[in-house]
């Protein structure tokens, strides 16, 4: 067994194991009486002064279809609280209504049955841990005012694809770690998207398809997509990141082509380095046999960083800057005679 799937099992039994005291937790103090809170049908509630309207603090119901009231008390309902739907066994639907802005995180964590959700058009961000295990959560539409979507938000989830709205500006570590049937990730030319966090599509084995990466991302994770089957990866030409970082396509083993943006100045050690998943020893065996340097600005290759590709690989790059990367790549260790060097 491998060192990373010990880590991923690790991961999957710590999120199990809290999983089940957070929910006798929640049992055990749902006797004390939260200071404000009041109950309403199926509904535990009290007034946020944050949020000025509603915050529904638990659903204690026992529906499989659930429709969250736009109004209680005559005010609106803005907020759900932390963990409001967390460990509910036997909620399939929610519909959200429109009046909510925000959901704390780990709102419906661990609701093994939920698999259709609709979110509300104002909703600011999806925060971490929404909705980790949630494996028959197949498909969710972000809406358009979302503008982070936090760390281990849909770890573990059943998600297939995935279309990120072009007002979201940061996918924080882990986001989408463990996806196991996510299969597209799609992301509009006109994205705000600056940040993807490390591992935030790790281990998403499916993963066959990701829209280029916009202009405006600054900056990519450590093992952003560890062990997907991308095939392809490709960036806006005019992409701001400067750096790919250490490991940035840990296990990507059918990757064949990659870009690299004009504005990239540094990349990093061991790019594309790949694991043996019977003895777990590190091997360079990648199959890219091309790369596409957009622009003239790199000053830096780590070590190893493109160890292991195709040994006829192709590195396309601008006419003005081939004598400089002549020299810059002819000098890397893993460079072979067999490479190709064209404009």
């Amino acid at each position: 067994m491998t060192k990373k799937r010990m880590i991923s099992i690790w991961i999957v039994l710590v999120l199990l194991f809290t999983g089940a005291i957070g929910g006798c937790l929640t049992e055990a103090s749902a006797a004390v009486k939260v200071k404000g809170e009041k109950t309403a049908g199926d509904y535990k509630y009290r007034y946020s002064k944050e949020y000025k309207g509603i915050e529904i603090t638990k659903y204690i119901g026992k529906e499989k279809e659930v429709y969250i009231p736009a109004m209680i008390e005559n005010k609106p309902v803005k907020a759900l609280a932390r963990h409001a739907f967390y460990s509910n066994e036997v909620v399939e639907k929610v519909v959200l209504p429109d009046t909510i802005v925000e959901i704390g995180a780990g709102a419906f964590g661990s609701c093994f049955k939920l698999n259709n959700v609709t979110l509300p058009s104002q909703l600011r961000a999806i925060r971490e841990e929404t909705f980790s295990t949630c494996p028959l959560l197949t498909e969710l539409k972000i809406p358009s005012s979302v503008k982070y979507i936090g760390s281990s938000a849909f770890l573990w989830s059943g998600l297939k694809q995935i279309t990120i709205p072009a007002s979201v500006r940061e996918i924080d570590n882990w986001a989408f770690n463990d996806c196991r049937e996510l299969e597209q990730v799609m992301i509009p030319e006109n994205a705000k998207l600056e940040k993807i966090g490390e591992a935030a599509f790790s281990e998403c084995y499916q993963l066959k398809t990701i829209s280029p990466l916009p202009a405006s991302l600054k900056k990519l994770g450590t093992r952003v997509f560890d062990g997907s089957s991308l095939r392809e990866i490709h960036f806006a030409p005019n992409a701001k990141i400067k750096e790919l970082p250490e490991k940035c396509f840990f296990n990507c083993q059918g990757l064949r082509e990659v870009d690299i943006p004009k504005n990239v100045t540094k990349i990093g050690a061991k790019l594309f380095i790949a694991v043996d998943e019977t003895d777990g020893k590190y091997y360079y065996r990648h199959r890219v046999v091309k790369i596409n340097i957009l622009g003239g600005k790199i000053k830096t290759i780590e070590k190893d960083a493109f160890k292991g590709i195709n040994k006829k690989a192709v590195f396309k790059v601008p006419s003005k800057y081939k004598t400089k990367y002549k020299k810059l790549l002819k000098k890397q260790s893993w460079f072979k005679p067999t490479m190709k060097i064209r404009v």
